[in-house]
Parts: C-alpha cells; structure tokens; sequence
C-alpha cells in the first residue's frame, strides 16, 4: 500500500479584544476553528496563548476560513486568511456563542460571490446553504414569535388570576401550553397554572354556593368542583411527565415545578377529603376518566393515602368490585391509622370480602 501526504504550511497570527475604550489587548482561550473551502472538510482547531498568539497547521495551496469564538466574545467568521504569520483578528464582547460550520461557510462564500471567484460547486452550495438559513431564519423567527407570546400570556393569565377571574386565566394558560406542548421550559409551568386556576375557581364557586346555603346550587357545585379538579390534576399529571421525559428532573427548575405539581395534589385531594366528595358524578364517563387520572397520580405517588382512597371508592362507584378492592385493601395496609377515609374504606372491604367473597389481589 502507499499513502499520499499533502505539504503543509504554518498559518499563524494573533487575536486581540478591543475595549469599549478603544484599547487591543491579547486575548487568551479564544478557539480557532480551521474549515477548508477548496474541499469540504475541517483543517483542524487551536487555542490562543496568553500572548493572543495561535499557529495552525494546513495543506499548502488550500483555501480556509476560521471561525473564533470563546467566552465573553462575539463569534467572528474570517475569510480573507493569509497563508503566513500576519493574520491578525479583533474580538469584541458578546456571548460565547461557537458558529457552525454551516455559518462560516456560508458567510466565506458570501464573500467569495462578492469577488466572482466562486466555483461550480462552491455556487451549488451557497444555493443550499442560503436555503438552509432561509428555513432557520423563519424558524428562529417563529421562536422569537412564540416566546413573545408565552411571556404574554404568563402575564396575562397572572394578572387574571389574581384578579379573580379565573376563567380567564385558565384560557390564557391553556393557550400559553398549547404553543409549545412538549417544551420543558415552558409547558409544564402553563399546565401547573392551569391547574391553580381550575382548583381556585372550584373552591370559590363552591364556597359562594355553601353560603347561600341553596341546596341545589351547592349540589350542582359539588359536581362543578369534581370536574374542575379532575381537570386539574389531569394538567398536574402532565405537567410531571414531560419533566420526567425530560431528562432533567433533577435540575432546581424542574424540582420547583414538580413541588408545585404536588402541591396542588395535596390540596386538592385534602379538600376532596374535607367536603367528603368522590370523583362519582351523573356522568360515567367524567368518572372513568377521573379513575383514568388518579392512577396516573399513584405512579407519581405511590401509596399516597388520599390517591389510593379516592381510586378505591370511585372504582367501587363505578361497580369495578374486584378493582375496588385491591386498591382498597392496599389502601389499608399502607395508610395511617387516623386517615380520614380509613373508618369507610374499612367498611366497604369488609362488605366485599364477607358477603361478596372476593379476595384481594395485588395491585400493580
């Protein structure tokens, strides 16, 4: 076999910074990174010294372009390098953003149409990288649009749930999760919002029909109150899976978002439990979908004792007798003695094993 090796030349220069005050001072730790223009590949990377100082290695007669970043500065894409020791570069303050390749070359080529030297390959890859940045560039656009939008209506559904009007709220905050479903940044907070809002209109409405003290409105309220918090937690236990798939559960952001989750579950599972109300309504399928829910909540939590209770009566409600029971004879080895809801389930257990004869199974 045989190998072919290209000679090679020592491109070299320095970097500085130029204050604000017009003064150039070396600049340490910017990177170099070498792209080809002749042939479509990388010609390597380097680092400036102390000095400001970097020296590459490249094949002779190839033409290259750099990209300089590094922290604190403004990337900077370079065409015109000199084949020798004088390349000489100023860097200005912005934010470490490293350009792509795909950046570099399109800016070179860019410069290369501007002095007519481009070739026929070169021309059909400034059509497809202006392609590219076109597409990016609406995209981008798009984002900027979008994260205006969020940022509004975090404000807009704020400023209505403090206000009181809740229905507004949960509108802006539905919408706001609607932009961007699956975007950690931003979903999992409009779902936890959304979620707030739905439980505080339950409970005012609620609490304005008890002091009426008509019973039919406060009747109807009580169901109104059930689907609001269904609906809640429903946003809750969406909210807990797209930080979960994530990755990032663990980050402090993500951990604030999942105490808040589950804080909303606690109150509202602990005014389920004051009101003594189940997720059994006139509505079956309202129902099923509530017992749909809690059993994603006692994935996220497991052996809670309020989950457990309200899964185990709403399935007996529902005429699920065999379910019923496995939740709820798991509910009685696992809860504390004084829970609320331990004397009823305690009851119902009993009914289905002595005069039903079923027995329990475990639960998954």
């Amino acid at each position: 076999g045989s190998t072919t090796v290209s000679a090679q030349t020592t491109v070299s220069g320095k970097i500085e910074k130029k204050s604000s005050a017009g003064k150039k001072t070396p600049f340490e730790g910017a990177k170099i990174d070498c792209y080809r223009m002749d042939v479509k590949e990388s010609c390597g990377s380097t680092v400036t010294d102390a000095a400001g100082k970097f020296s590459l290695s490249v094949p002779e007669k190839s033409k290259v372009v750099f990209a300089v970043s590094g922290p604190g500065i403004k990337a900077l894409a370079v065409s015109n390098i000199r084949m020798d020791d004088s390349n000489a570069f100023e860097v200005e303050d912005g934010d470490g953003a490293v350009p792509s390749e795909d950046n570099v070359r399109y800016v070179a080529l860019i410069a290369y149409k501007e002095d007519g030297k481009l070739t026929t390959e070169q021309k059909k890859e400034l059509e497809d990288l202006e392609a590219l940045t076109t597409q990016t560039q609406a995209k981008n656009e798009k984002i900027k649009e979008n994260n205006e939008r969020r940022a509004k209506l975090v404000t807009e559904g704020n400023d209505a749930f403090n206000q009181g009007n809740f229905d507004l709220a949960i509108t802006k905050f539905d919408e706001g999760y609607r932009l961007s479903p699956e975007l950690i940044g931003s979903a999992p907070n409009f779902l936890n919002n959304k979620a707030q809002s739905l439980k505080q209109r339950a409970v005012v409405k609620y609490n304005d029909a008890a002091k009426s003290k008509d019973a039919a409105r406060i009747k109807q309220e009580q169901v109104n109150l059930v689907k609001d918090f269904t609906d809640a937690l429903e946003s809750v236990t969406m909210a807990h899976s797209i930080v979960e798939k994530s990755g990032a559960a663990n980050s402090p952001a993500n951990k604030e978002v999942l105490k808040f989750s589950e804080k909303i579950v606690k109150d509202a599972l602990k005014i389920l439990s004051q009101l003594n109300l189940n997720l059994s309504t006139n509505n079956d399928e309202e129902t099923a979908r509530g017992i749909a829910i809690f059993k994603d909540l006692l994935k996220i939590y497991p052996k809670d004792p309020d989950v457990l209770s309200v899964l185990g009566l709403a399935l007996f409600a529902s005429n699920a007798m065999q379910e019923s029971l496995n939740y709820m004879a798991f509910y009685m080895d696992t809860a504390p003695k004084d829970h609320s809801r331990r004397e009823a389930i305690s009851g119902l257990v009993t009914f289905l094993t002595d005069d039903q004869k079923l027995k329990p199974q475990k639960i998954n």
